[in-house]
């Protein structure tokens, strides 16, 4: 039973850590994103406030990442204690 246990423990965590890899991507690559100009950022056209649209698309990439992250850490406290 511990063994099964452990091995539970150890897939969640590898599980968790593939989930951050697309997030982790989004988190990593803001800035450069942000830098780029309205072209090269996308290839369709955009309403006329593609600016702030484009804002909060990565703004909510970024929180996403870091929610994850943070979700990672806890699991791996969790495990740890328990």
């Amino acid at each position: 039973m511990t063994s099964m246990i452990y091995f539970l423990r150890l897939a969640s965590l590898i599980f968790v850590a593939l989930a951050l890899v697309p997030a982790g991507s989004h988190l990593f690559s803001l800035v450069n994103k942000m830098r780029l100009d309205r072209n090269a950022y996308l290839d369709a056209q955009l309403p006329e406030q593609w600016t702030a649209l484009r804002t909060t698309w990565e703004y909510s990439h970024a929180a996403s990442a870091i929610l994850t992250f943070l979700a990672f850490l806890l699991l791996i406290v969790a495990s740890i204690r328990a």
